[in-house]
């Protein structure tokens, strides 16, 4: 299917086609794919999403069930890597994420493809990788990182374990800081000639003529002159007379001083779990929730909670190594409640107005002293209301009690019975019986 002008994804249709091996789904208007789309599909084994301008986000379940070989996400519109949907393809030999939006790799994205040996991150605007971001990825052959914004690389993008056997390492089109940093990297691509050969270098300048770029490979004897220093690393907090005990609603402004030979890159972890807050020359400030990383070193924490208290730890990295900071936050009190003044009733009317509460003062909740004469008026005022009430029904109820019932009219009938000696007309004299109703 492609260039289609269908807006809702035909389900029932491609599972119909349980057979089928290989599915193209290209330039849709689809912009969600509910989970499971493709249930019942075992046989298939490439799958190519490509295109999809308005794909956002997949959901975890999206390929639970299937065993695919090749999995193409080209020019989606996904900034981040979907490690969650991604985890269900263990079996996953190739990748596509050409094109997709994102700006860095973040530890493990690719932690759950143990088979994975093709891997295609080109195009893309990429500006960092971190630590272990391609980490258990032992049979990888095929790495693309071309036509990206990367200034180095650090080898402990692999994690601790050894860097995997590559047959194609390409790093072309991306501006590179050729420094002490890439040693190890000139390394590798001794081994794969191919790939070295398309390596250029921004930083330094050719002296002869800074137009033109010097491949990395004739940099072999400038870098390995070059002395790396590991970073330094010390943090304090931004105010001078602050201490780690902040009040709620607070701002405050934590610094990491980080030295070293390149810059080192900063990296902020903290109480919000997972995942770091990165700053580097590529990036003026990256945020996350009410946390905000500034270049070139400072962590801002807007607004402080009693959640934000912890640990909050600075890590330094460059071509020699990496260092860490900690600093501990806490925080005191509870968030206040809004301005009286700002509560607003129903019937846009402020029922806690100061005219209402006798009060000057503008926190909330009001005090018992403000609110006492109140409550006694209410309590005054429904108790009389009560109290009238059992009165006037005491009242009532006498009035109606002493009132007379009157009689009802006499009724009866008058029954004779008949004498045996005279047919009753005369002998049933005082026998008569009467009975009234």
């Amino acid at each position: 299917m492609k260039n289609t002008n269908i807006t809702i994804m035909p389900y029932t249709a491609i599972r119909s086609l349980s057979g089928l091996v290989t599915l193209r789904l290209s330039q849709d208007n689809f912009d969600t794919i509910q989970d499971r789309p493709f249930k019942g599909m075992r046989k298939l084994k490439k799958l190519y999403l490509t295109d999809w301008k308005k794909l956002s986000s997949l959901g975890d379940d999206v390929f639970r069930g299937l065993n695919l070989d090749l999995l193409s996400l080209k020019r989606a519109q996904l900034s981040t890597v979907p490690v969650k949907a991604l985890r269900r393809l263990r079996h996953l030999k190739a990748l596509v994420l050409t094109g997709l939006p994102i700006k860095r790799l973040m530890r493990n994205s690719f932690k759950k493809l143990p088979k994975l040996e093709e891997l295609y991150l080109n195009d893309m605007g990429l500006i960092s990788v971190s630590a272990s971001a391609f980490y258990g990825l032992k049979r990888l052959k095929i790495l693309d990182l071309s036509n990206n914004h990367l200034t180095t690389l650090y080898r402990d993008c692999f994690g601790t374990s050894s860097v995997p056997s590559l047959q194609v390492f390409n790093l072309a089109d991306n501006p590179w800081n050729c420094n002490c940093e890439l040693q190890w990297l000139m390394e590798i691509l001794r081994t794969i000639p191919e790939s070295g050969n398309s390596v250029y270098c921004d930083e330094p300048q050719n002296p002869d003529d800074p137009t033109v770029l010097i491949p990395l490979r004739n940099m072999t004897a400038q870098i390995a002159a070059q002395s790396c220093k590991p970073p330094t690393v010390a943090v304090r907090f931004g105010d001078p007379d602050a201490n780690e005990t902040v009040k709620v609603g607070a701002t405050v402004v934590i610094h990491c001083n980080a030295t070293g030979d390149p810059a080192p890159i900063i990296e902020w972890g903290g109480p919000w779990g997972q995942g770091r807050l990165t700053i580097s020359t590529h990036n003026e400030y990256e945020e996350k929730n009410h946390y905000l990383a500034l270049n070139p070193d400072a962590l801002v924490v807007r607004e402080v909670k009693g959640k934000d208290s912890g640990n909050y730890t600075c890590f330094a990295r460059n071509g020699a190594g990496t260092a860490q900071a900690i600093i501990q936050l806490r925080v005191q009190g509870k968030m206040k409640n809004p301005d009286p003044e700002q509560r607003i009733g129903r019937n846009g009317n402020n029922p806690f107005s100061n005219s209402t509460l006798k009060s000057n003062q503008s926190d909330y909740p009001a005090t018992f002293d403000q609110l006492f004469p109140i409550l006694l008026g209410s309590i005054l005022m429904g108790s009389g209301t009560f109290l009238a009430v059992v009165i006037l029904c005491l009242i009532v109820f006498l009035i109606l009690s002493k009132a007379k019932k009157p009689r009802g009219p006499d009724l009866g009938d008058e029954y004779v019975a008949a004498s045996h000696d005279s047919g009753g007309a005369g002998g049933g004299k005082g026998r008569k019986l009467r009975t009234k109703i």
